[in-house]
């Protein structure tokens, strides 16, 4: 699994970072039953240490068949900074009210898709990063 990440003023800070993006990431998909949620999971399995896979929770997931999903997501025990985790296709940003696919972001998007490359984008607060 290869991450490549953009960041804004509005990404959380834990965000700024792959880890932070895959730990975000697995958060969302625990309890999925999808392939890409299940490659998501194992690789947070093997590249993070388990406290920062129990220092998040998520609630209110929400599943689009296919698609992806959302979940509102806190930092530590209080769910301190919880935010709206997006994991999906880019078909499924681009059906989300108000979400943001920056240029940077559909530029690897493309040149991924030529590649023949299976794209899962991660936003939060429906900017992608």
């Amino acid at each position: 699994m290869h991450a490549t990440h953009t960041t804004s003023s509005d990404t959380p800070v834990w965000m700024r970072s792959s880890d932070g993006i895959l730990l975000a990431a697995a958060a969302v998909e625990r309890g999925v039953v999808h392939p890409l949620a299940h490659a998501v999971l194992a690789a947070a399995d093997r590249q993070l240490v388990p406290q920062e896979l129990a220092s998040l929770n998520a609630t209110g997931h929400q599943t689009v068949a296919g698609l992806g999903a959302t979940a509102f997501v806190g930092l530590g025990d209080q769910g301190e900074q919880r935010i709206e985790i997006g994991v999906g296709s880019r078909r499924f940003f681009a059906e989300q009210p108000n979400a943001v696919i920056p240029d940077e972001v559909e530029s690897i998007l493309q040149n991924a898709n030529t590649r023949g490359h299976t794209c899962m984008l991660v936003a939060a607060n429906k900017v992608v990063s």
